[in-house]
């Protein structure tokens, strides 16, 4: 069949041949950008330390405002999320931000321009959607169950985590899930650069706009850790102690974490990696601090973590996970903590990107040889309580590239 001759067929009505072509024209010009930059790039994370060399950045050309009391966001930012942000997010709902807000849109556009920046000056190489503007299908993926907008500034995780050789799609919260769906034409370049790369997926979230979590299998993105030898730390938000033991339980899983719950974790790793060759074991964190485990713990350098400065880090159990025995803790004060100063890309040489504001967390960590990058997040921080982390996806970690190296000039000269 030839292909759809979309401006001539006189079987489409007006309306939808007026959508179809706009679609077109968007999905054309985004696949094209996308599959430039994507092209030839190396796809492999060998852990959460290990020095960062490509990376997904997010951007500004679709920014919506969350509704903060459907189910998910509810679950989600419920214990944490600060009372302006709250109340913004109520005021504004499902709207444009460039609409409802257009100097603060401007300083985040700053923000984000400087984060990728940024990751560029520390030697990242930086893809992002730089000025395409996306399908209708991408900014209303969720419409179907009335959940969120799109939400482009944070393409972080919800890309995609790998994990060594391992695409492993965990499906993030509404407002950045379609992630993935707005990059396939990256992802297939990725897929044809890289030979050895799997794919594996959790299942998608039901669209329940009432679900507590990220479905009722499924666990979040952020709530996964990679550390050397193939180990990831898996860690769950909850209000206290107390409310540990529900969380393993089917019919009260979701009424307590912030974002995924171990039965989630379970799953994945019994039935999705089970034969990956990974080990795990999970911990329990004070959402009352934050709600996403990669806004509790700050990946520094192999050897070297940042915690926040509370009684027990803020963990719910006693002691820390083997993971971190004979780690280096960097105590990170609580009002840095509440900044996003946790939610850091580390690049894996001895420097790692802070919010500019955590002066006292940039001072403790050149005590401890660590360089800090200050760049300037707040207005972004401050909006969604989602920092530079949340904001990009790492494609490539690595350490010693020479083998890759290697790899491509017998490449050349075959």
């Amino acid at each position: 069949m030839a292909k759809n001759d979309i401006q001539n067929n006189p079987h489409l009505d007006p309306e939808m041949k007026s959508f179809m072509l706009s679609e077109q024209e968007k999905w054309d010009k985004l696949n094209a950008s996308l599959i430039k930059q994507f092209k030839d790039t190396r796809c492999h994370v060998e852990h959460g330390f290990a020095r960062y060399r490509a990376a997904y950045v997010g951007d500004l050309n679709a920014v919506y405002v969350p509704d903060p009391d459907v189910g998910e966001m509810h679950a989600m930012t419920g214990d944490s999320l600060a009372d302006e942000a709250m109340q913004f997010w109520r005021e504004h709902k499902n709207k444009p931000l460039k609409d409802v807000a257009p100097e603060l849109f401007a300083e985040m556009q700053e923000e984000s321009d400087g984060l990728a920046a940024a990751l560029e000056s520390c030697g990242v190489k930086v893809i992002r959607n730089r000025d395409c503007e996306y399908p209708e299908a991408i900014v209303d993926n969720n419409a179907a169950w009335k959940g969120p907008k799109f939400c482009s500034i944070y393409g972080g995780p919800g890309y995609g985590r790998i994990m060594g050789d391992t695409f492993m799609q965990i499906w993030e919260c509404g407002p950045v899930r379609q992630w993935e769906f707005a990059t396939r034409a990256g992802t297939n370049e990725l897929f044809k650069a890289n030979p050895d790369l799997r794919y594996r997926s959790m299942p998608f979230p039901e669209p329940d706009v009432n679900m507590q979590g990220p479905g009722m299998i499924g666990i979040d993105n952020a709530a996964v850790k990679i550390f050397p030898n193939k180990h990831l730390l898996l860690g769950w938000g909850v209000p206290n102690k107390e409310c540990i033991p529900e969380t393993y339980q089917e019919e009260t899983c979701h009424d307590h974490t912030s974002a995924g719950n171990p039965l989630g974790g379970k799953f994945m790793m019994e039935r999705i990696l089970e034969d990956e060759g990974y080990t795990y074991e999970e911990v329990f964190f004070d959402s009352n601090l934050t709600y996403h485990f990669d806004c509790f713990i700050m990946m520094i350098k192999e050897g070297v973590v940042g915690l926040p400065d509370a009684p027990n880090y803020g963990l719910m159990s006693e002691g820390l996970p083997k993971c971190l025995e004979g780690y280096t803790i960097i105590p990170i004060p609580l009002e840095d903590v509440a900044r996003g100063a946790m939610n850091a890309p580390t690049i894996g040489d001895g420097r790692i990107l802070i919010d500019d504001r955590c002066e006292e967390t940039m001072r403790r960590l050149r005590e401890h040889g660590i360089e800090p990058v200050p760049v300037k997040y707040s207005a972004c921080w401050d909006t969604f309580n989602s920092g530079m982390d949340c904001s990009d996806a790492e494609i490539w970690r690595e350490n010693d590239i020479s083998e890759y190296e290697a790899s491509l000039i017998e490449k050349e000269s075959e």
